[in-house]
């Protein structure tokens, strides 16, 4: 909420304000003196002021399976007590969360992902509250590594040829 006053002439705080245009910024108030026309008069407004919350914590598996969907939970703090988005980048190309909220400070936000692909990569997140004060990122790096298929190789009917002859020198 925005309200207006003005006092002429006066003192306000500790300074007393006799210059065209003074502007200071003390918690939550703005104040300004204009005397251009010998009027001394001193304006001040209130607005919000507000602080950017914490970095997100990301919070889920680093390891995984190719195409298999994994629970992601983001949580942050605001010192303001706000009402939070996250903004979520997983790193491998797929479209970005563009601020899931609102979301109570301190609270887990759970966003699902699929990999679809193979590699390592890292999801970046950030938050914001809802004066748009935007906090750090944060990442996470994550290993899809590539299905692992034995195939029957030579190499792989030499090893069960050799298990076989090592059973049978040990049950007889």
């Amino acid at each position: 909420m925005l309200t207006k006053q003005k006092r002429n002439g006066q003192n306000f705080g500790r300074k007393k304000i006799f210059t065209n245009l003074i502007l200071e910024v003390k918690s939550q108030f703005i104040v300004w003196a204009d005397d251009r026309i010998g009027a001394k008069e001193i304006y001040f407004d209130s607005f919000e002021i507000s602080d950017p919350p914490s970095e997100p914590d990301i919070d889920g598996e680093d390891h995984g399976e190719v195409g298999k969907n994994y629970d992601y939970e983001f949580t942050s703090t605001d010192p303001n007590g706000d009402a939070l988005y996250f903004y979520v980048d997983w790193g491998d190309g797929s479209p970005v969360v563009e601020w899931d909220g609102p979301h109570k400070p301190g609270d887990i936000a759970s966003i699902s992902h699929t990999f679809e692909t193979q590699g390592i990569f890292v999801i970046t997140a950030k938050a914001k509250d809802i004066y748009d004060e935007e906090s750090g990122f944060s990442q996470l790096q994550v290993n899809m590594p590539r299905d692992k298929i034995i195939e029957d190789t030579l190499f792989f009917r030499l090893i069960q040829r050799l298990i076989e002859i090592l059973q049978n020198l040990l049950i007889n």
